[in-house]
């Protein structure tokens, strides 16, 4: 901006010396700060700060954009959209290239018609595979968080109670349920009773697994909205 100044003033004013246009740039600037520039080539940029007398630091608005800016900004929209578009262009015809090659290959393949050096390669680099993918597998697993461990069976936990080890109150809670759980199954069995539900076994499983959720205190999980009931029968007497 300084050198732009001084050439207007000695175009306009050729008569002047050159002292006496240092002393009218320096009427209005104060200082000039040049910082250091960044980037390399076209993209390099150096930031110049001027500070005016009477105002300090000069600052062009942001929202103001010249013809030629704007020209420049449209120029280099439209070159890096051309660049983006010729990569996608040869990205694909490679991606294209490679795809009939391997076609080319498997179908060379499987009619046998290898060379040993093309089969050497070939398995080379399927083990290669093999290795690496066993290598990604054993790091995803190391990176993954410790698994909690398995909750015991009721079978273990029975066999375990039973040999005189002790159990966590979560066990014993769930050993006692169950027990009590199947103690009511042996009542209503006992007493004869019936199950009385009529919707389709495609829907809602198999009969045995809707009264063994029934005597659970379970409704079906089917999605349909009919409750379960109960009804006492006999046994017929003989005549």
């Amino acid at each position: 901006m300084l050198v732009r100044a001084r050439m207007v003033a000695t175009k306009s004013f050729p008569a002047i010396a050159a002292n006496t246009l240092h002393s009218l740039l320096n009427e209005f600037i104060e200082k000039v700060v040049v910082h250091e520039g960044e980037g390399r080539g076209n993209s390099r940029r150096q930031r110049i700060d001027i500070y005016l007398n009477f105002i300090g630091a000069f600052e062009v608005p942001a929202h103001i954009v010249t013809p030629m800016e704007a020209e420049e900004q449209r120029r280099q929209q439209e070159e890096q959209a051309a660049k983006e578009a010729r990569s996608q262009e040869l990205a694909k015809a490679r991606e294209e290239k490679r795809k009939a090659e391997k076609r080319e290959f498997t179908a060379r393949k499987k009619a046998g018609l290898l060379t040993p050096e093309e089969q050497a390669a070939d398995e080379a680099r399927l083990a290669h595979n093999r290795a690496w993918q066993k290598e990604w597998r054993k790091k995803r697993k190391a990176a993954e968080p410790p698994k909690s461990p398995k909750p015991k069976s009721l079978k273990e936990l029975a066999a375990l109670q039973k040999a005189g080890a002790d159990l966590t109150p979560e066990e014993a809670e769930r050993l006692a349920a169950y027990r009590e759980r199947k103690n009511r199954q042996h009542k209503l069995f006992g007493k004869g009773v019936l199950l009385n539900h009529s919707f389709s076994t495609k829907r809602c499983g198999s009969i045995a697994n809707r009264f063994h959720r029934m005597l659970s205190g379970v409704g079906p999980d089917c999605g349909c909205s009919r409750v379960f009931s109960f009804s006492h029968y006999t046994t017929p007497t003989k005549r």
